[in-house]
């Protein structure tokens, strides 16, 4: 074979792999929204559950060795190779220089005193007890006065509601419970935009059981208020420590190593076992298609429950580190 022909293969075959791999990128897993530059910074971002979930916390530069995200300045991992308990990451509590996030508030690792007494505790008295079909309401009439924000659902798009203002965690020093509301604009969800570290007022006219998880379902109209934001949000450290179905609703930390395998649990998302030291690993479940099996993660988030177990629900990406 003589050079020129040579040369010209070779040539053919480089310009088929660059087609290859510009039609492979040019693919998405979602429609509309999704397929925007903005939300396919990282395949982080690519499932039909996420149209947005927090870009600034989903970039290639947030999941380097050095953890270099907004709230990461240094390597937490001080032990090479090993799994070095991660205390600086705090999820979504940092202040955010986007509009439209969700993100905010000053994370504080020292528990708040039950005298802070937003109504919580009241609240949580009345949330009805489970029932075998995993759901039970209650009506109610229960105002809750100065409450904090302190974890919230990604802001989706192409919605008539955007989720982080009907899904959302409250609390004060008393417990914390869940928000929720389904997408009708006509529902009584918040009408300012939920930012983790407001403090807020309602009036609580339903409460629901779902599958042991507390929830806030109802809401007066009339009675929702804005208080303040960039108040402290508190974090419970557990690595090394104990999780339990208790802490539901409740934001904690836990650094940890996920189990090699994963297993199914509702299409995409996948659940790992995770090891964070206590006496047990609980349940972790993510659709994200950078996890992988082995790694060491930090979650910073609520806790969940599903079966009477925690399960550590991943439901914003600004929940999980990759400690790398």
């Amino acid at each position: 074979m003589s050079p020129r022909t040579l040369r010209a293969l070779l040539v053919l075959a480089s310009t088929a792999s660059l087609l290859a791999l510009a039609a492979a990128c040019g693919s998405s897993s979602t429609g509309g929204g999704n397929d925007d530059d903005e939300n396919n910074d990282a395949p982080f971002n690519n499932s039909v559950n996420n149209s947005v979930n927090n870009s600034e916390n989903n970039s290639t530069a947030n999941n380097s060795t050095a953890n270099n995200s907004t709230n990461n300045g240094t390597n937490n991992n001080t032990t090479p190779g090993a799994c070095a308990a991660n205390t600086t990451y705090t999820g979504q509590v940092f202040a955010s220089d986007q509009p439209t996030s969700p993100n905010g508030g000053v994370a504080v690792t020292t528990p708040w005193e039950a005298t802070y007494d937003a109504g919580i505790g009241a609240v949580l008295d009345l949330v009805p007890s489970s029932t075998e079909d995993g759901m039970n309401k209650a009506v109610v009439d229960l105002g809750v006065t100065e409450a904090t924000v302190i974890a919230t659902y990604f802001v989706s798009e192409g919605q008539p509601v955007p989720r982080a203002n009907r899904e959302f965690w409250i609390a004060d020093g008393n417990g914390a419970i869940k928000v929720f509301f389904p997408a009708d604009p006509t529902t009584f969800h918040a009408p300012f935009n939920v930012k983790v570290g407001q403090k807020i007022n309602l009036r609580a006219t339903e409460l629901t059981n779902f599958g042991g998880l507390p929830e806030i379902t109802g809401v007066a109209p009339e009675a929702w208020e804005l208080v303040s934001e960039g108040n402290e949000v508190f974090i419970d450290d557990r690595t090394g420590g104990e999780i339990d179905p208790t802490d539901v609703n409740m934001v904690i930390r836990a650094t940890g190593t996920l189990s090699a395998e994963s297993t199914a649990c509702g299409d995409p998302y996948k659940c790992y076992m995770f090891d964070f030291g206590g006496a047990a690993p609980v349940t972790l479940r993510t659709n994200s298609n950078l996890i992988v099996g082995g790694e060491c993660v930090t979650y910073v988030g609520p806790v969940g429950v599903f079966g009477g177990a925690v399960q550590l629900n991943v439901l914003n990406f600004d929940w999980l580190r990759i400690n790398q």
